[in-house]
């Protein structure tokens, strides 16, 4: 059954959809990215129905882009608010999704508006100075989110939608700006997210790769080479430094790696163990990390460029292992419905005992009369019905808490106040590095006694990573510090404070200190010739952790004689520093502020309890009001079950009035989405442009590329206007006006007018509109091409018949006789060798464009039947090698399969019923079933009319194209494979390679390369 959200509780996932069957199959319904080209139309309203995915259970998030390479992921600042309607639009009209992204890799430049470069020079650059295109700064993708989220939460049943951030684009300096003049792809993202906030922000995402196929790389330390840039992993753990810059108050937000490979060469055709690393290394933090990594997707599914995964059995094969592990983010042990109400009952009922002494607590009253809209907006995580059982978990437990406080507060205090609240610490015990059979002796934490200061004598923004490295090469079994605090003011746990750490080392006198004391060391180099000492920020974050730990741990009230730097401890060393007893005398600052945290709890500690108790009772009424709203989704079931107790008359006027719907169509119907790159595509420096056109147009000729499916616009553009061969010279631009990617996205490519070369003779009255794909049952080589890719993909399919419907109205055309392939007007194998016969995908074309002119409804329709969680799964995978000979279309809608002249129905009438398929026949479609007495007897049945080629039970075989004449010639559109353009736009090299490649970047640090503590 789907979740609210329509997401999964598990971390599994691709990239486009084609694989999820390997998931489900192991009845582990993961993720499914869908990446949609939705373009600025304000009045663009159509959509996409994500409901076959959502409805299996499968977690989907649709991932919204302007367009893709030059056309930019945002559009251009001024259609901001263009870009925000359509996306809105583009939701409305989209049933099974709830997740959406703004665009992609905004610190890319290959991503923004207008931008054509050079990724072959060094440093790349512009191709032009007017090809440098609309930088998207921080600052600007930041506003563009705002009003595209403010619009998708003003859609009716989409206000608590999750709306993602973009994924920045690591090892990327090329995005610079005041106050990032090195590019920092790190502080992008950190600037991105606090120009946002939290209240303004529903998630991030992230993109996580490594350099090579070796699951060693998961794990692996090595740093950017650049020394502007080695604090930042170079492999996948590239995703730690994301999460490591996340603002505190953004920690509570879900986040999303959207894409993950290995890096950038293709996916290497084994089972090398890389997958199953890295859903484990995800898995390994959200155990002990508070923020959850909710996917880990892996990039991409389709071959429709050079990082597929379809078809790699060694990969899949360790996709399917990694699948056996069940690694889930979600919090399980979730209750029944009813359970869940009874648990709710006793908390009010023991909310309701705890009220009188609630209200004797001052100022207790006004927090509870607090505005109600405030409330509502804490925590959106309690509208995931699924989380509906660990937040009731969470609330019982607070108020388990809230009693004992209350308790407390009616109670003398004799003795110390209260501990001080744990400040934010980044807890990384267990992934630093370490000896493999070495360990630190252990203790107990009530032998502690004492803190002792030291200093790293390496940079301030030294990691934990490479001072355990440093010191594991010391001999040392790890690190030998409990805590380390960074010049910015990061708090670091490095070792569990039961381990003793060889911190003084002069004699075994010593080891009585290492036993009972706790190790907290600052980043930095504080001898006497720098003159320096921590920051205020790295001095107050130490201050709050050591006040901590002394309130905490009890160790006494003296805090001079708690504290105390390295060196007084009898060794001859500086540590932690020059400046910490001469000089600045930092340490008498470090105290003071230890005193006054103390101190302030100390004052304060009536008041603190107060607050706490005041946001406890908050919370609670908050919890119980949104508990109280997600329950009572639970009771209007049986009245939602009644209601689908409908009559035939009921359906009879139903079936009427979707007939009558075709009739009241405007011809051709609204204009499809379409990204206008004719001023972005190259045009030859040297011939005069193409002309305009002198006669009207009368036609509109169907080519294909002849390329494979991944093959860019930008690509095709090139080979038109600087290819020569044999068969053609160069032209002054692209031949096609419109071209239509594997994915459905309508690209312009010349303006109307202009009389550009794509069919011979007939360019003066004619439109050429070509799908991307070479559709022939062999190739060139004479070798045979994969059936996916003998014909075009339905998402070209329908955006063509979109795309020709308009056009045929907006050119004042009657009929379809005017659509026409390149090969009824040219001797030449385009646009396919089935175009007119085997499939003849001319005429499923030609019936589609006529159904969105409301000429006539679908020829075929093979209806399927779905009840919620339950569907028919088998069946659907027993159909597959008649989907793909037949081509018919497919679907679970008794609406849909309405507007059919033959359907045929999988399965008895336990799925589609007897009485949904006299609705059909009562609506005059010609029916038929296919049902054996099993799954297995079905297959074997649908088998049997593939072949005897008929497509329903007593149908005369379909016509069959005969073997082709002659081996297909190119001719003089057919781009060469190994034509040695740029790369195109959607396959081009990482920022990484661009980076090592050009010069701009040195080879990465290895892990031995860390520099040595001078300690």
């Amino acid at each position: 059954m789907p979740r609210p959200l329509f997401d999964s509780e598990y971390l599994y996932g691709f990239h486009d959809p084609g694989g999820e069957h390997i998931m489900l199959e192991q009845g582990i319904p993961g993720w499914v990215l869908i990446t949609k080209a939705v373009g600025s139309d304000r009045s663009d309203r159509s959509g996409d129905d994500f409901s076959g995915f959502s409805n299996r259970g499968l977690g989907v998030m649709v991932r919204l882009n302007n367009g893709y390479g030059g056309v930019g992921t945002i559009p251009h600042p001024h259609h901001y608010d263009d870009f925000a309607q359509r996306c809105a639009n583009y939701v409305n009209a989209s049933p099974g999704a709830r997740i959406w992204i703004i665009g992609n890799e905004p610190n890319h430049p290959i991503e923004w508006p207008g931008a054509d470069w050079n990724w072959n020079a060094s440093p790349p650059r512009p191709q032009s100075t007017k090809k440098r295109g609309e930088p998207i700064t921080p600052a600007a993708y930041a506003r563009c989110y705002r009003q595209v989220r403010e619009a998708i939460h003003a859609v009716p049943g989409h206000e608590k939608d999750l709306v993602l951030v973009a994924a920045v684009a690591p090892w990327n300096p090329l995005t610079t700006y005041p106050g990032n003049e090195n590019g920092d792809w790190v502080q992008y993202f950190r600037d991105m997210l606090e120009e946002l906030g939290p209240r303004a922000c529903d998630g991030i995402t992230l993109h996580a790769y490594s350099h090579g196929t070796d699951p060693e790389l998961i794990r692996s330390e090595r740093r950017v080479g650049d020394k502007r840039f080695s604090r930042y992993n170079w492999d996948f753990r590239s995703y730690r430094d994301f999460m490591h810059a996340i603002p505190y108050d953004m920690r509570r937000l879900p986040v999303f790696i959207t894409e993950a490979n290995q890096g950038d060469e293709p996916w290497r055709d084994e089972n090398t163990g890389w997958v199953k690393a890295a859903y484990g290394e995800i898995n390994h933090w959200n155990e002990n990390n508070s923020q959850k990594i909710r996917s880990l997707i892996l990039y991409r599914w389709p071959r429709i460029d050079q990082w597929y995964i379809e078809g790699k059995s060694g990969v899949l094969e360790d996709f399917r292992q990694a699948l056996t592990f069940e690694y889930k983010w979600a919090i399980a042990n979730e209750q029944d419905e009813s359970g869940l109400w009874q648990r709710l009952q006793d908390i009010e009922q023991r909310l309701a005992a705890l009220q009188p002494q609630i209200d004797e607590t001052a100022g207790m009253a006004a927090t509870l009369a607090g505005d109600e809209a405030k409330l509502l907006e804490l925590g959106r995580e309690l509208d995931d019905v699924g989380m509906l059982a660990a937040s009731l978990q969470t609330l019982d437990d607070e108020l388990g808490e809230l009693e004992r406080r209350l308790a407390d507060t009616s109670a003398p205090r004799p003795g110390p106040p209260a501990a001080l609240p744990r400040p934010d610490i980044l807890d990384i015990t267990l992934d630093l590095p370490q000896r493999a059979k070495e360990r630190w002796e252990t203790r107990t934490e009530t032998q502690i006694r004492r803190i002792v200061l030291h200093h790293t004598v390496t940079g301030t923004d030294a990691l934990p990573e490479h001072l355990a490295q440093v010191h594991v090469g010391q001999g040392k079994p790890g690190i030998a510090y409990h805590f380390l605090v960074t010049g910015d003011g990061v708090i670091y746990a490095t070792q569990p404070l039961t381990n003793i750490v060889r911190q003084i080392m002069s004699s075994d006198a010593n080891a009585e200190i290492n036993a009972d004391s706790i190790a907290v060391a600052l980043a930095g180099d504080f001898r006497a010739n720098r003159n320096v000492e921590p920051s205020d920020e790295q001095r107050h974050a130490a201050a709050h952790l050591i006040a901590w730990l002394i309130s905490s741990r009890g160790l006494g009230s003296r805090v001079d004689q708690i504290v105390f730097g390295r060196s007084e401890l009898g060794e001859a060393v500086t540590s932690p520093g020059d400046q910490w007893l001469r000089g600045v005398r930092y340490k008498n600052r470090l105290l003071a502020d230890i005193r006054t945290a103390l101190e302030t709890q100390a004052d304060s500690v009536d008041s603190q309890e107060l607050l706490r108790l005041r946001m406890y009772v908050a919370d609670l009424e908050a919890e119980i009001i949104r508990l109280r709203t997600s329950a009572d989704q639970v009771e209007p079931l049986q009245e939602e079950l009644d209601a689908l107790q409908t009559t035939i008359q009921e359906l009879t006027a139903r079936i009427e009035t979707l007939q009558s719907q075709p009739a009241h169509r405007t011809e051709g119907g609204a204009r499809p989405n379409i990204i206008d790159v004719v001023d972005t595509l190259p045009s030859h420096p040297d011939l005069p442009p193409y002309q305009h056109r002198s006669q009207p147009i009368t036609t509109i000729v169907i080519h294909h590329t002849d390329t494979p499916k991944n093959f860019t616009v930008e690509r095709i553009a090139h080979y038109h206007v600087f290819g020569a061969d044999s068969r053609k010279d160069p032209w002054p631009g692209i031949g096609y006006h419109y071209v239509i990617s594997a994915d459905g996205s309508i690209y312009q490519t010349q303006r109307h007018e202009t009389h550009s070369y794509h069919v011979g003779a007939a360019n003066g009255y004619s439109l050429g509109v070509s799908l991307i794909g070479r559709f022939l049952r062999t190739g060139y080589d004479r070798k045979p091409q994969p059936a996916a890719d003998q014909l075009p993909t339905q998402a070209q399919m329908n955006s063509t018949a979109r795309l020709v419907a308009w056009l045929l109205q907006e050119l004042q055309l009657d009929g379809s006789q005017h659509v026409v392939g390149h090969k009824e007007l040219s001797a030449t194998a385009c646009p396919g060798d089935q175009w007119l016969q085997g499939v003849r995908w001319k005429d499923a074309l030609l019936e589609r464009i006529q159904a969105r002119g409301g000429d006539k409804a679908l020829t075929f329709y093979l209806l399927f039947w779905d009840h919620g969680d339950q569907w028919a799964k088998a069946d659907w995978r027993n159909a597959r090698d008649y989907i793909a000979h037949f081509r018919p279309t497919v679907g679970f809608s008794l609406e849909d399969a309405l507007q059919a002249q033959h359907v045929l129905i999988i399965g008895g009438e336990n799925g589609v019923s007897g009485g949904d398929a006299a609705l059909l026949r009562a609506a005059g479609v010609d029916v038929h079933r296919l049902a054996g007495a099993d799954e297995a007897e079905t297959k074997a049945l649908l088998d049997e009319l593939v072949a005897n080629n008929t497509p329903w039970p007593g149908a005369p075989p379909i016509a069959t194209a005969p073997p082709p004449s002659a081996e297909p010639e190119p001719d003089a559109w057919t781009i060469p494979d190994d034509f040695m353009a740029p790369p195109p736009l959607e396959t081009q090299p990482s920022p990484a390679k661009i980076m090592v490649e050009t010069g701009l970047f040195p080879p990465p640090l290895e892990n031995d390369s860390a520099p040595q503590e001078a300690e």
